[in-house]
Order: C-alpha cells, then structure tokens, then sequence
C-alpha cells in the first residue's frame, strides 16, 4: 500500500487530535481557509469540533474523510503521531480494527499483515490452519506465508495438526503469528 502523500503533516494536525492512549481522533476548530465559506466553517466548528472522528467503513476499519478523501484513521494516528505515512500497512496487533492506540499499532508488509489475521469464519475445525482431508479421512494442517500455501501433512488426530500449525506459525510468522 503506498502513502497517500495528497495530505501534509500540518492540515492533519490542523483538523486532528490524535490521542496514542486511546487511540481516539478527535477533530479540531479547524481553519476558516478550509472552508469556502464563513457559514460553512461556523457550521461545521459548531456540530464536529471536539467530536470524535470517523465512521466505521464495510471493513470494520474507521474512515474520515479529509480534503476530500477517504483515510483509514489508523494510517492517520500513525502519520499524527510518527510525522510519516507508514512505508507499508498497518496492523492491528490485537487484531481489533478499531483499537487504534499507538501501542497497538505496528508497520508490516502485506505478508505480515496476512500472518496476523484470526481464523475465518468458515473454519469447522475450531482451529487456526487445521481441516479435514475426506479422501486421506486424516486431518490436514497448514499456513500460509509470502502469499502461499503451506502444507504440513496429514495427521491422525485434530490436536497432531493444531500442534503442526502452532509450531510452524511460531517458527515461520515469529511475532505475527495469530493462533486465533
């Protein structure tokens, strides 16, 4: 993902407050040169300044939307706080896509981004990775990392293949790894 650099450091700082404890982003008085009119910038300093910002997009993620563009508000806490767009994502540590303080924050690569992801939904295994193979009548085990597939074989028993995915997430994602 590349830096939106359409947006500098000082009209963010001008519209935003970014607070890393809590990870809020609260919206300033801002200027009357953002505004085409006097009306509209009493207006809108009157209903959003010292409100939070952001809507939650289909994602899950808060948006706001800034001169007039879409930002992902955990990109902004970033650039508010460190002064620069991040060099790639984001990642939610603990995987809560609103939990935007700073402590929970943490550049990644896609591929690292991929590794800190929960279980999907589809699983019906209950664990991370781990999945029947109906023509071995075995459990399959596998990960994912630079965006392929793993195979870890084939095992007898659920716990063998959660025990295989554990490991290799462990050995393979280091401080990524997600065994939700």
């Amino acid at each position: 993902m590349k830096p939106n650099l359409s947006l500098s450091i000082n009209h963010a700082k001008e519209c935003l407050d970014y607070h890393p404890e809590t990870g809020v982003l609260l919206w300033k008085v801002r200027p009357q040169a953002h505004f085409s009119t006097e009306k509209r910038w009493k207006i809108w300093n009157t209903r959003y300044a010292g409100k939070a910002a952001g809507t939650p997009a289909h994602n899950g993620y808060l948006q706001i939307v800034l001169k007039p563009k879409f930002f992902l508000a955990h990109r902004l806490a970033w650039f508010l706080f460190h002064d620069r767009w991040p060099a790639f994502h984001i990642d939610h540590i603990n995987g809560i896509k609103n939990d935007n303080r700073i402590i929970n924050l943490r550049e990644a690569t896609h591929s690292e981004n991929c590794m800190n992801t929960p279980k999907k939904k589809s699983n019906t295994s209950g664990s991370k990775g781990v999945f029947w193979h109906k023509a071995a009548n075995k459990w399959g085990a596998g990960i994912g990392l630079d965006g392929k597939n793993i195979n870890l074989g084939l095992f007898n028993t659920i716990e063998e293949a959660a025990n295989s995915v554990r490991s290799a997430r462990e050995q393979y994602h280091s401080s990524f790894a997600n065994h939700g």
